[in-house]
This record gives C-alpha cells, sequence and structure tokens, in this order.
C-alpha cells in the first residue's frame, strides 16, 4: 500500500488502525549546540488539555489511561525517528477530540536558536498492528525564526480517527506554547540582551 505523503493543511484517515505510532526527526538528526524535544497535547473540543497530566513528553511519559506514550528510542525501522508517540485510539475517552504533536527547542529563545538552522523536521504515521507507515509529513523550515512547531494533528471527526498535517510556527518556546494548550509550566529563561 502507498505512503500517503501530506503537505501543511492536508489530512488522512486512519480509522482502520487501533494502535498507531507518529515517529518525528529532524535534520540534522543531532544539531550541534541545540536540544529538540516532541510532545504531545492531549485536547479536548475547547483545544485545551483535560488537565496537566494529558501533556505528555520525556519529563511525563504516559497520559494517566496509558492511551498515549512518549518513546524515546523508536525502533519503527527508520533510522531519522528520534523521539515518538504510542497512541492507543480504542483508549481514548470520548471527550478526548485530538492530539497536537509538537517540536520544540530547549532555551531556543535564551540561545538564540530557532528552526532554520535546520533542513526539515517530519512527522511518520505508523499501524503498530503491522509496522506500516500510512502517512508522512516533511516539512522545510529555511527561514522558519520559531522556537515550537506544531507539526501534526491526530483527531476525531464523526467518530473516526485522522492525521493532519500542520507544521505551525509557534514563537517563544515550550513555556507559552504549553499555556496555549492550558497546561501549567514555569516560564522559559528570557532572552539575553543584545550585545
Amino acid at each position: 500500500m502507498t505512503v500517503v505523503t501530506l503537505t501543511p493543511g492536508a489530512n488522512t484517515t486512519i480509522a482502520d488502525c487501533a494502535q498507531i505510532m507518529v515517529a518525528v526527526g529532524w535534520d540534522p538528526k543531532s544539531p550541534p549546540g541545540m536540544e529538540i524535544d516532541a510532545s504531545a497535547f492531549i485536547i479536548k473540543a475547547d483545544g485545551k488539555v483535560v488537565n496537566d497530566e494529558h501533556f505528555v513528553f520525556y519529563g511525563a511519559q504516559a497520559s494517566p489511561d496509558g492511551s498515549v506514550r512518549f518513546v524515546a528510542s523508536p525502533m519503527a525501522g527508520n533510522p531519522g525517528d528520534v523521539q515518538a508517540f504510542g497512541i492507543d485510539l480504542a483508549k481514548l475517552a470520548t471527550a478526548i477530540d485530538a492530539i497536537d504533536i509538537c517540536v520544540t527547542i530547549h532555551e531556543g529563545q535564551a540561545r538564540r536558536q530557532s528552526f532554520a538552522s535546520l533542513k526539515g523536521v517530519f512527522a511518520r504515521i505508523l499501524d503498530l498492528a503491522t509496522n506500516r507507515e500510512i502517512a508522512r509529513f516533511d516539512l522545510q523550515t529555511a527561514g522558519m525564526a520559531e522556537t515550537a512547531i506544531t507539526l501534526g494533528k491526530v483527531y476525531r471527526r464523526n467518530d473516526q480517527w485522522k492525521f493532519r498535517a500542520v507544521g505551525q510556527g509557534f514563537a517563544g518556546g515550550l513555556a507559552p506554547l504549553a499555556r496555549q494548550y492550558g497546561v501549567d509550566v514555569a516560564e522559559d529563561p528570557p532572552a539575553p540582551a543584545p550585545s
């Protein structure tokens, strides 16, 4: 079966899958002096998390019901994958509308770093039952001054699950991004004053 290649704003159905993995990566995989992290926000129809425990990342690696799990070193058959999220669609409560997958540069503002330093970031959606890649979204990041990106969205529409390629940059880093989703987080350190 052919892998669906997505562009920003495009979507594809994942209705036939009970469990999926959203694997993410970036190029170069280990940019010098940069720390990049993936996170998942499990949100209701109002665009906010149920509570802070519905923010899944390296520091909180599973949602309360175990439906979304952070995978630090995915073994999904692609050496470019850096981090991933295993999602059990059947376990998600009916109140859950979507899972937003984001990538952020740790202390990007303070270090004056942005996604422009990379060639691009990507998300791959796999059916965990068969380890088959369903869809892929490659986002070119040249010229992106932002330190956070909402890369994609797993969402429910008419009782079917779909994936949408988003590719939306967000200024300010992880803290303001998380607050947009209703998560209570500490403030990132301010950017240093220009010399």
